[in-house]
């Protein structure tokens, strides 16, 4: 059984149209952009990178590198809503800072919560997932949901 590929993107790769159709060349199914972090970086290259890697696989998800700060879900969907991206995206919340405490699950919900309470649908559980457009995923643990049949927009379910 094959499962799609799911690129993680960030300032660190290029914004270009061309590494987005190399990528596809390669067998990889769509992008999840690094869009924000803690309450005051944007990534420079998210904007290109979305609407390269969208242009390239007729789909992209966007993520927050999340570090524990009460206001940085407002600050997410602050910047989703600027980079124009829809209900319909995928949005995720990336943990694994390494100056978040050991047990950070309230903050976690804080930021689920607030998302929530602006009209995101929340993934509660894997069973879930498909029905969702925000997912949380944990010490990159986003391969682990992609076998669980994670899907952004516009991926078809795997066979």
């Amino acid at each position: 059984m094959a499962y799609p590929i799911i690129v993680d993107t960030s300032s660190f790769q290029s914004d270009s149209l061309a590494f987005f159709n190399t990528l596809k060349s390669y067998g990889v199914s769509g992008a999840i952009v690094k869009l924000s972090e803690g309450v005051k970086y944007t990534s420079p290259k998210a904007a290109n990178q979305i609407a390269n890697a969208y242009k390239a696989f007729g789909v992209v998800a966007a993520y927050h590198f999340w570090h524990g700060a009460s206001n940085e879900a407002a600050y997410f969907l602050d910047k989703v809503k600027k980079m124009g991206l829809d209900k319909t995206t995928w949005l995720a919340i990336d943990v694994e800072a390494a100056d978040l405490p050991s047990n950070c699950t309230s903050g976690i919900n804080r930021f689920l919560s607030y998302l929530y309470s602006n009209g995101i649908t929340i993934c509660l559980s894997m069973d879930q997932l498909h029905g969702s457009t925000m997912a949380v995923f944990i010490r990159r643990n986003l391969y682990h949901m992609l076998n669980f049949g994670w899907r952004p927009m516009g991926l078809p379910s795997r066979g």
